[in-house]
């Protein structure tokens, strides 16, 4: 089984203990689910996660989505030709909150959402059609039953 690294970056606010264990085992169940070759092969992957503020995504949102407002999560593929580095995620925290308090379920929850929808994205899945769409939300909710 492949040994994902993960790069975590947090806010001093959002800091806790097990969340490193807790994002870890939301980014394999990701990956078991939408990509599960990656966790086979021999080759050691990275992801780097943030967890920021809505500030954050607003700015990244507007710079490379020409979207000028906050945003749950964003996922920028790595540039890596050898496919080990899968890149970046950003989540806002306020907006997983908010979403959390919305949706009735916890925060934890919501955290695990964000970070599976984020590495599916890395991996290549996307909702631009209603029919990716499905197939995403699919393997969202497959992951996040693991």
């Amino acid at each position: 089984m492949s040994k994902i690294q993960i790069h975590l970056q947090t806010k001093a606010a959002y800091r806790r203990r097990g969340l490193t264990a807790f994002i870890r085992n939301a980014v394999n169940a990701a990956l078991a689910e939408g990509k599960p070759e990656l966790l086979d092969d021999s080759l050691e992957h990275e992801v780097s996660i943030v967890l920021s503020d809505d500030a954050q995504l607003q700015t990244l949102n507007r710079d490379y989505r020409q979207q000028d407002k906050p945003t749950d999560v964003l996922s920028f593929e790595g540039q890596d030709p050898d496919g080990i580095y899968l890149g970046d995620i950003i989540i806002s925290m306020e907006r997983c909150a908010e979403q959390a308090s919305e949706a009735n379920h916890s925060l934890d929850d919501e955290l695990a959402l964000l970070v599976i929808h984020g590495v599916l994205h890395l991996v290549g899945y996307d909702h631009a059609t209603d029919e990716e769409r499905e197939t995403m939300w699919q393997v969202q909710r497959n992951a996040q039953k693991t």
